[in-house]
């Protein structure tokens, strides 16, 4: 053995194999979910194997593990391996009785909300989801010195370390898996993200589900995080908002109104989705609509690994879903912030013609900072303040509406450490009412990579 390399998947079942902190509360969940088969997403190496007497789906992303994971569970009649990730599960709709993400599953999922989302859709309408995650106020850094551990018949040591990574996210951590043998050592890096509880709460509500109960009282309060899920599409997707009530309004016939409103931005727009070449980057477009962004992506030819929207209405997100160019879509009021809370996790954040309906952009614009990759982009536009279109200007529909001047998005761009690439001043578009013609300030900028 000491001339092999470490194997990770070994050493992740050595380190966890016996922990059994959770089988009575996965028991008691297990017991409150309807008749059906269970979902376990970030099984790992089957740990919880034989926690439950019903048919066990135990999902595992990453092939070395998941080899453990079939191993372990050949002789478990309930227990069925499957090899992939949350992102696009290969189940049909309500399928599941219940899921469960146990031992920081959570924590490691990215982006959380969609993750959350396409569980969702696998379970049925009355299935629950259980959820352990630690609580980020419990701990800033933690670490665990040396202990020995048996690999493979031999003993070797392994350490673990958890730090806070506040330059990425104020969620964000990394945990370090140091093992070390007679002969060598080798060092494995996780990247969590661990949200407070009502950080927690908002992703929930955005991906259609809420809090039915917790294990323990006072749940903000405690260590550790063990909630009952239930779907609740409703109540999520159910926010009073003018700007949504508006676009709900105008879905069926928003592509035929792009048109006749003359963009004149589509060109610069087209130009910087070209740069982006055969990099398969992740994408995010913000205020998504129907899909503009995504269809000029899919016509310049580049492939995005994943493409991901979020809107107000989910009516223009269904004229979207018919064209079928995006990874998946989630209503959200983007006036309350992103439904996102890890670092590093977009290579182009878009944002076309929605920040005139966002008075909160400067929040905005340091959340998007956070999400973006380094050296990722930033891609948008503003509408511009005018003597006719003040700071305080409204659209022909009574709604109030953000126009901002170039020196002033400058600004918010540089306080949050943007390296701009261009402002560019222009025409935006002609009002189809008014005929007026609407001036904008395309915006161009890179994450800082210091």
């Amino acid at each position: 053995m000491k001339d092999k390399a470490f194997s990770y998947a070994n050493i992740f079942h050595e380190m966890h194999r016996e922990k059994e902190f959770d089988r009575d509360s996965i028991q008691k969940f297990a017991n409150m979910c309807p008749v059906g088969p269970i979902l376990e997403v970030g099984a790992g190496t089957g740990r919880t194997c034989g926690y439950i007497e019903r048919e066990h789906h135990l999902l595992e992303v990453d092939p070395d593990i998941y080899a453990k994971l079939e191993e372990n569970s050949k002789d478990k009649p309930t227990c069925v391996p499957c090899l992939g990730g949350v992102h696009a599960l290969p189940y049909p709709d309500d399928y599941f009785s219940g899921a469960i993400l146990t031992f920081a599953t959570l924590a490691e999922l990215s982006p959380i909300v969609f993750a959350l989302k396409e569980i969702g859709r696998v379970i049925k309408g009355e299935g629950l989801i259980y959820i352990w995650q630690p609580n980020p106020s419990s701990f800033k850094n933690k670490s665990r010195g040396l202990v020995s551990i048996d690999y493979n018949g031999e003993k070797i040591s392994t350490s673990v370390k958890t730090r806070r990574m506040t330059q990425l996210g104020p969620y964000d951590y990394q945990t370090t898996v140091l093992a070390r043998g007679e002969k060598q050592e080798k060092e494995y890096i996780v990247s969590q993200c661990f949200p407070d509880y009502s950080a927690l709460c908002r992703l929930f509500d955005s991906s259609g589900l809420r809090v039915k109960e917790s294990f323990h009282e006072n749940p903000a309060d405690n260590e550790i995080f063990e909630l009952i899920l239930e779907k609740d599409w409703s109540e999520s997707l159910d926010f009073k908002d003018e700007v949504k009530e508006l676009f709900n309004q105008v879905s069926d016939r928003y592509d035929s109104e792009l048109i006749s409103a003359s963009l004149g931005y589509t060109d610069w727009l087209s130009s910087v989705i070209k740069k982006i070449g055969d990099t398969f980057p992740k994408i995010l477009d913000l205020g998504c609509g129907t899909g503009y962004v995504g269809e000029l992506i899919r016509s310049t030819g580049v492939k995005p690994f994943s493409l991901y929207g979020v809107d107000t209405s989910e009516r223009m997100l269904d004229q979207l879903r018919k064209k079928n160019i995006y990874t998946d879509t989630v209503t959200c009021d983007l006036k309350k912030g992103l439904p996102f809370y890890r670092g590093n996790q977009f290579d182009f954040v878009f944002c076309i013609s929605a920040f005139e309906f966002l008075p909160n952009y400067s929040s905005l614009i340091k959340e998007i900072y956070s999400v973006l990759s380094r050296g990722g982009e930033f891609v948008a536009t503003f509408e511009l303040a005018t003597e006719k279109d003040p700071h305080d200007a409204c659209f022909e529909s009574g709604i109030s509406k953000t126009t901002v001047a170039k020196n002033k998005i400058q600004e918010v761009l540089e306080a949050n450490h943007f390296e701009i690439i261009s402002l560019i001043e222009t025409e935006g578009y002609i009002s189809p009412s008014t005929k007026q013609k609407i001036p904008y300030l395309l915006v161009n900028a890179r994450k800082n990579l210091l």
